[in-house]
């Protein structure tokens, strides 16, 4: 269902979509972070900032993005397959209905 809602959409529209959603959530948990962080007014030490980078490489581990890019790369080689795949076929059943045709015309 995901798959053919994609397809409608268009993988470009997709991507768009995902990437604005993605966004969306890195810049909450940003404002999240502010405002915290500014409550102590006390300059941030290394310790402090540990969670806020946790927080980071948990959004970057989840980002779709890789694996929708990879996604499209896997379809575009598949069309690439399937498309020289025809080319070879309507080829040779070109070449066989030309050589019916000669055969018939003798």
């Amino acid at each position: 269902m995901l798959e053919r809602r994609l397809r409608n959409q268009g993988i470009g529209r997709a991507l768009g979509i995902l990437h604005r959603n993605v966004g969306r959530g890195l810049q909450r948990v940003d404002g999240e972070r502010v405002p915290s962080a500014a409550s102590g007014f006390a300059p941030l030490s290394t310790a402090a900032l540990a969670p806020g980078r946790a927080l980071d490489e948990r959004l970057r581990r989840f980002d779709v993005r890789p694996r929708l890019a990879a996604a499209v790369r896997r379809l575009e080689a598949a069309d690439s397959r399937a498309a020289n795949t025809m080319r070879v076929r309507l080829a040779r059943r070109h070449s066989r209905l030309e050589q019916l045709s000669a055969n018939s015309r003798n």
